[in-house]
This record gives structure tokens, sequence and C-alpha cells, in this order.
């Protein structure tokens, strides 16, 4: 009688253990229906079934802010109610956060960190077409997540003009080893306007996070010059592998081998993997080969 309402069966079966048993047979068959948060609505029925102990299985959940609800559409207000409804309360088998289509516009950022760093089983994030007000916002939020291994970014972009102060915004702050990087679907027009994505890394590095990155993965990336490429290489110290699957670079010759960024690209790529990268002259590929050697 209560299949549409299943955070009314949670919480009977908090009390009963005939309807817990009948509430977890229900829920499990159906978690893909739990898994993506698109209001404060959605958030409280999630909160009420983990608290029931029905959503131990799950894997990854996904906070969006594409939502038939006006007050929260594009908006990302409710990952705050979802962080605190959930602190201290996580399923021990999430390891996948997403955030989705939507703008960071949550009012008490402070308290939202703070809660965060108890998601402590989550090793995955991954942000696709979210805006931050600003790149010390989105530093806070990786760092919040203290065994981060992995980040995806997708179309993520950032409002601030400047850069923030390095040492004010991240001295307290404890780094997440993250190996993976991914960035898809991402078009640098200029180097000013990547710049800011590379003062991000250069933050991290500070915190020893981008230096631990081996593995990065440029997806769809337009680069508007390979100077702007060798730029974001040289943020990754360790980095093995990468991958350019469909990557493009628009200018026409690759830069004087003995420029200023040249000598401190990382020669210890062991694995290099160019897929239907767009070189605009053989030049410009023999260049990107060197770096694998």
């Amino acid at each position: 009688m209560f299949e549409d309402q299943p955070e009314v069966m949670a919480v009977c079966g908090r009390v009963c253990m005939a309807w817990r048993t009948i509430t977890a047979r229900y829920v499990h068959r159906s978690l893909h229906l739990y898994n993506t948060l698109c209001s404060p609505t959605e958030v409280l029925r999630f909160s009420q079934l983990s608290r029931a102990g029905m959503l131990r299985s799950m894997e990854s959940v996904t906070v969006s802010g594409s939502s038939s609800d006006s007050r929260t559409n594009g908006s990302l207000a409710h990952v705050a109610r979802f962080v605190a409804m959930l602190a201290g309360n996580v399923p021990p088998a999430l390891r996948e956060l997403r955030l989705e289509r939507g703008e960071w516009t949550v009012e008490n950022p402070g308290s939202l960190f703070f809660s965060l760093a108890t998601f402590t089983p989550i090793t995955r994030l991954k942000l696709d077409d979210v805006a931050f007000p600003s790149i010390s916002v989105f530093g806070r939020l990786v760092c919040a997540l203290s065994r981060l291994e992995k980040l995806h970014l997708s179309r993520v972009s950032f409002s601030d003009v400047e850069a923030p102060d390095p040492q004010s915004v991240f001295s307290h702050l404890t780094a997440p080893i993250i190996t993976k990087l991914t960035l898809n679907n991402v078009a640098f027009p200029s180097v000013a306007l990547f710049g800011r994505l590379v003062c991000a890394l250069s933050l991290f590095r500070l915190l020893d996070l981008a230096a631990r990155v081996t593995e990065l993965t440029l997806n769809r990336v337009a680069f508007s010059s390979t100077d702007v490429f060798e730029r974001f290489v040289c943020a990754l110290l360790h980095l093995e592998q990468l991958d350019l699957p469909d990557a493009s670079f628009s200018d026409a010759q690759a830069p004087a081998p003995k420029s200023g960024l040249s000598v401190h690209l990382p020669t210890w790529i062991a694995n290099l993997t160019p897929t239907n990268t767009a070189f605009p002259s053989v030049s410009v590929f023999d260049r990107l080969r060197v770096y694998a050697l």
C-alpha cells in the first residue's frame, strides 16, 4: 500500500522488523530511482531511506540542479541539505558523488564543508556543468573529501575574476591524494581563461594535491596553443599516463624547444595516447611526442 512512498515504509521499518524486511526488498530492486536528487524533497527521502539502512549497497549518488521546481531549477542549493542530512550517516558502499547541471549557491559554505568531511567513503567526485562562484570554493569542496582519489571535471566554470591568495584560503586545509584527473568537453579560447584553471591547480600544488596526479585524461579539450597545453602539464609533477581523446590545438606550429616552459615539462610520461587528436602540424605532434620520451 506504500509502494509509492518508500520513505514512509522506511520510517515504519525503523520500529518494525517485518516492515524493515519488506522495505529493504522493495528499495533494493529499485535503487536507481533514488540515486539522483533534484530537489529538497528528494534529498529528504534519500536521508530517510539511508537512516533506515535501506541504501547500504548504493555506490553512487547524483545531486542535480535540474528540477521542475522553479525555486531550485539551475541551483545546487539543496547540496547543503543533502550534506547536513547525511553527515555521519553516509551509506558505507557509497564511493562516488556527482554534482551536475547547476550553479553553486550554498549560503553557508563553511558549515557544508565541515559536514562534508564526514563523507569519508567518497573516493570519486564528478562535476558536470557546475558553475562555482570562485576558485576557492571549488578548492574547498575538493579538499573537504579527504579520501578523494579521482576527480572528473566536465564544463566546470568559475565566476571570480582574480585568483585568491592561496596562503590565506588553503593554509588550514589538508589535501586528498588525487591520482586521476579528467577534463571532459572543455574549451579554452585564450591563455587568460585557461590560466584560471591552471591557477586552481597551482593552489592545489601548494597542498601536494596536483603533484600526486599520475593519470590525466583530456577528452574533447580544445587548446588555443601548445603553450597552453604545456602550462597545464607542467602543473602535474608526477604524471605517468596522458590520454588525449579528441583533443585539439589551434596554433599552427609548436613553440620553440628552448622556451622557458619547455625545460620544466615532465619527461617521465610512460603512456601517451593521442586518440583522434587534431594536430595543426607535424611539428606539433613531434613536440608532443617528446614529452613521452
